[in-house]
């Protein structure tokens, strides 16, 4: 049976939290407990352990996890295994070049072959032809679109159609990514004309959203008009003060375009996406902002309370505070 997203998630905030404390050893612990228990995560795994390992002071295992793994069947491009500081060490290993060039050559392969995917849930007692509201959702950065299925699936029982977008920028084995611009929005738009076609949509009632930087793509989606929709859910968004469609957001208000933001205060980038709400504000669109007191860049236990409450108010059923 496959782990639960939202449980692997507990696994994630486990690990993290243990290495920014310089708990190394205990962290290698979380993590192998975490690869023994959901081995479809295992070219995650994997990566955390060896890094952890190379932070224990030893390499040579740390090299060893990532062979091991990679003679299973797992494989990570070279933005992660160059651009990890944990790794920087390995750089001069002739066994790392190698399996720095082996990876490259499975990503290549891969991204040849890769087409989007749509999954899709839909509500109970769902039946064709009558129309649904709609909630896409984009994922993290990293991350698939099974992962945010699970997450958001408290939306079914709201009666949504749920939908979970994934790209073709693959970057390890499970592991996508929307960090070019230009195709991140052409999928997205072939993701919504698609769904139309499968699904009656209730045109009025389509809403974006996302996690980390999904939900900056949400966001700018929704904002910019690129998917006509009635409003966004940017969690934990990685996103800056100076996005580019921030002068959009006046035209977004006067179409009705409601927003809802729900984010750690411990999350690095909390001060950017506070300041970017009190734009969103200057331009009279309403958002909801929800920040998470002791909460960093992660989804605590209690969020399908949040994402239900979220929800509401985008549909119009509660103001913003």
């Amino acid at each position: 049976m496959a782990f639960e997203a939202s449980r692997f998630w507990e696994r994630r905030r486990s690990v993290f939290q243990l290495y920014h404390q310089g708990r190394y050893q205990e962290a290698l612990e979380a993590a192998q407990e975490a690869a023994r228990l959901a081995p479809e995560y295992q070219s995650l795994t994997a990566f955390w352990i060896a890094c952890l390992f190379r932070r224990l002071g030893e390499p040579d295992r740390a090299l060893s996890t990532l062979c091991e793994a990679y003679d299973r069947g797992r494989w990570w491009g070279k933005e992660l295994l160059l651009e990890d500081p944990d790794l920087r060490p390995l750089h001069g290993h002739p066994h790392f070049q190698t399996l720095v060039a082996q990876c490259e050559e499975q990503k290549k392969i891969m991204r040849e072959q890769g087409k989007p995917k749509i999954l899709t849930l839909t509500p109970p007692g769902f039946r064709p032809g009558r129309s649904y509201p709609l909630l896409i959702v984009f994922h993290h950065r990293m991350g698939t679109a099974s992962e945010c299925l699970e997450l958001f699936s408290p939306a079914l029982d709201m009666g949504f159609l749920l939908c979970t977008l994934q790209g073709t920028q693959i970057v390890a084995e499970d592991m996508y990514v929307w960090d070019d611009h230009e195709l991140s929005n052409r999928e997205a738009r072939w993701g919504y004309a698609q769904i139309s076609k499968d699904f009656a949509v209730e045109r009025e009632q389509v809403f974006l959203a996302g996690v980390s930087q999904g939900a900056g793509l949400a966001m700018e989606l929704a904002v910019s008009g690129a998917i006509p929709s009635a409003g966004f859910a940017a969690v934990i968004p990685a996103i800056s003060r100076f996005e580019s469609w921030i002068p959009q957001a006046a035209e977004a208000a006067r179409r009705g375009l409601r927003g809802w933001i729900f984010v750690g205060q411990q999350d690095p980038r909390f001060p950017a996406v506070k300041d970017l709400h009190q734009q969103l504000g200057k331009a009279e669109l309403k958002c909801l902002f929800e920040s998470m007191p002791g909460v960093g860049h992660d989804i605590p236990p209690d969020f399908p309370e949040h994402l239900r409450k979220g929800l509401a108010f985008l549909c119009g059923k509660n103001e913003p505070r």
